[in-house]
């Protein structure tokens, strides 16, 4: 019979134990992955959101005319707010910005806090956030 001190290696038993401290530490380790990559990804919808709303108000601030600050041009009467869409490249950069006028806070389409959606972003614009704008003549 061969001595077991003269052999190299592990035994079965040895294996089974590193492989299952193995596993425990997975099991440990992957949900706390997973929580904070979450956590990474709201953060990122969120700055997105705060980027695309302050781009509608600079362009707001920028290009106020009749038709984005009246809801009803006839009628001239002040928008309730501005309904904003905005379309987002796979780098982050806004690549298309849509205002919808006829939208109040009060749609669930276009939420005041935002939404993201894949590359879509949608969010509620209210009059007291672009406060220098005034309506065309």
């Amino acid at each position: 019979m061969l001595n077991r001190k003269n052999k190299k290696g592990f035994t079965l038993a040895e294996l089974l134990i590193v492989v299952a401290i193995i596993a425990v530490l997975v099991a440990i380790a992957v949900p706390l992955f997973v929580g904070s990559l979450n956590k990474a990804q709201e953060a990122r919808d969120k700055a997105n959101i705060r980027a695309v709303r302050g781009t509608a108000v600079v362009y707001l601030l920028e290009n106020a005319n009749g038709d984005v600050w009246y809801s009803n041009k006839e009628a001239k009467t002040k928008a309730t707010g501005w309904g904003v869409k905005a379309t987002l490249s796979e780098t982050g950069e806004i690549t298309n910005l849509e205002f919808d006028s006829t939208k109040t806070a009060a749609d669930d389409t276009y939420p005041a806090d935002g939404k993201v959606d894949g590359t879509i972003i949608t969010l509620f614009l209210a009059p007291t956030e672009v406060k220098s704008l005034k309506p065309a003549t």
